[in-house]
């Protein structure tokens, strides 16, 4: 959500809910599978499934969304995972611009010819590119210095009390500053009471991500979310 309270974008989450134990989290549900030998093939079905969304959000004419999709650097070696890429935004005419690439800093990234050939093919793609919990770990800076990231989202221990730590404030605004120095959007996640919002609209950061807005919905729900809520994706630039 966007400060002037449009909605910017989304991101897309990996649920599923055992009839036993209940919601079970992505982490365990990637672990499994990778102990099972079928993460690929799980990470391509999840990755194309993403895609899909994507097209029937834009389809409900959604159609400034930019919309999110966490996956690892691990998964990105996959050659698959572009094929499936170029493959459905070719299928439904999607515009790539809409679809971010979310990686998480807590999954380090070595920097080598490897990797730095997967960024670019994904921005030779169109794709946006961004680092999720940015903020805290010690590579932060070295990602920017190294990769054209679009976005960064910041870590939400920073975000959970920045209205009343003093600390936590400096370092914010410090990546706020930073960032729009290099062109790059800066999302806050984990933003739960107006308090929060109100320090970071103080101090640069203009779109925030958590369940004062909203908890993660089912596609039809946040559909009908997104249908009570002016989408603009010029309102944030």
């Amino acid at each position: 959500m966007s400060s002037n309270g449009k909605l910017f974008g989304c991101e897309i989450l990996l649920r599923y809910w055992h009839k036993r134990y209940g919601s079970i989290p992505p982490y365990a549900i990637l672990t499994i599978s990778e102990e099972a030998g079928s993460d690929d093939k799980l990470n391509e079905w999840i990755f194309a499934t993403a895609l899909d969304d994507c097209k029937r959000i834009f389809d409900c004419g959604f159609t400034d969304l930019v919309i999110s999709i966490n996956i690892s650097p691990v998964q990105l070696k996959n050659e698959t995972i572009f094929n499936i890429l170029e493959e459905k935004l070719r299928e439904h005419k999607m515009n790539p611009d809409l679809i971010e690439i979310e990686l998480t800093e807590n999954i380090s990234i070595e920097e080598s010819d490897e990797i730095n050939k997967v960024f670019a093919r994904l921005k030779s793609i169109g794709v946006r590119l961004a680092i999720d919990d940015f903020g805290m770990g010690h590579t932060s800076l070295t990602y920017l210095r190294s990769y054209d990231f679009d976005t960064v989202k910041l870590d939400g221990i920073l975000i959970e009390d920045i209205h009343k730590n003093e600390s936590s404030a400096n370092i914010v605004k410090s990546v706020i500053d930073l960032a729009n120095s290099l062109d790059i959007h800066v999302v806050a996640e984990c933003v739960e009471n107006i308090e929060q919002i109100d320090k970071l609209n103080e101090l640069g950061c203009h779109i925030y991500q958590g369940y004062y807005y909203s908890k993660p919905l089912q596609l039809d729900q946040f559909l009908d979310y997104a249908r009570t809520n002016i989408v603009s994706k010029e309102a944030a630039d």
